[in-house]
């Protein structure tokens, strides 16, 4: 007999009258409707914590999950070589005035005018270019040859450079790292190579060192 029929049986007999039911049956009526009531309602309440209990739970952990979706991505602890900040001198390269602007390697043919742009060359008043090509061959660009120095610069923040680079058919297609060698006085080529192959940094504080990627396409 579950609780609900116990109850109306409860009901139902008290409902007689005194006469037919004694007080001492009616009190036994009632402990055993209690006793098992008591069972059921323990359960119920059981129940009733433990659905409580598993609410909170999820609360609890949502929460820390939907503040840390929102925060910020950490930076990556990686960057590019060459890379440069807003105090640093930076080169850019272009097949013309234009594309010199640009971001990205910039693909030039034959016969294009190679331009460099500058930045951030305050402290640095000559500027030499060298490029290594796909093959290791080396080609000088300012300096052009022995004979020469490096071009002096003129002006402090964004320039460009006032002489171009024609690439000739003797640039064979493919990948070139553009070194960019910026100083405070006139280079010759063994200047730069000395600049270039100073592998322990001697000279790093009378030249600054920028490279760039170049490709030539036919």
């Amino acid at each position: 007999m579950d609780s609900s029929a116990d109850h109306d049986r409860a009901e139902q007999l008290l409902s007689q009258r005194s006469d037919r039911l004694p007080v001492s049956r009616k009190e036994r009526v009632f402990e055993r409707v209690i006793a098992r009531q008591a069972p059921a309602r323990s359960q119920t309440n059981l129940l009733r914590w433990f659905a409580w209990s598993a609410t909170a739970a999820l609360v609890a952990l949502t929460i820390p999950l939907f503040l840390l979706s929102r925060q910020p991505l950490s930076p990556s602890p990686f960057s590019a070589r060459g890379a440069t900040t807003a105090s640093s001198p930076a080169m850019w390269l272009g097949c013309g005035v234009a594309s010199a602007a640009a971001s990205g390697v910039p693909r030039c043919r034959h016969g294009a005018r190679l331009v460099f742009r500058l930045d951030g060359v305050a402290q640095r008043s000559h500027f030499a270019a060298v490029a290594e090509g796909p093959r290791g061959t080396t080609f000088w660009y300012f300096p052009a040859d022995a004979t020469q120095r490096s071009l002096q610069l003129s002006g402090a923040g964004e320039l460009i450079v006032p002489r171009a680079v024609v690439i000739g058919k003797d640039h064979p297609p493919g990948r070139y790292t553009v070194y960019g060698v910026l100083s405070s006085r006139p280079l010759s080529q063994d200047d730069v190579r000395s600049a270039l192959g100073d592998t322990q940094g001697a000279s790093r504080s009378a030249f600054t060192i920028i490279s760039r990627k170049l490709e030539v396409v036919r």
